[in-house]
């Protein structure tokens, strides 16, 4: 049975598409939550959670990077198969 090697370059480039779309929106999410705390007191009371969202955004942010530079490792790696 032949090895399709194309076929699992491709699941593998849909797999880390995915990736970086569900680290996008978590970014998103993140730095929204973080901007959207309800009042200004609540901003001051609850400034740790701010932080966390902000840290969190950061932290997918990276996330989603390094599934754009694995899918131009991938795309290198496919021309040269």
């Amino acid at each position: 049975m032949g090895l399709n090697k194309m076929s699992l370059i491709e699941q593998l480039a849909q797999h880390l598409r995915e990736n970086e779309a569900v680290a996008t929106r978590a970014e998103q999410d993140a730095r929204e939550s973080a901007r959207s705390m309800a009042t200004e007191s609540e901003k001051k009371e609850d400034g740790r959670a701010a932080l966390e969202f902000g840290s969190l955004a950061k932290g997918q942010a990276t996330r989603a990077l390094k599934a754009q530079e694995e899918l131009r490792t991938l795309s290198t790696f496919s021309k040269a198969v």
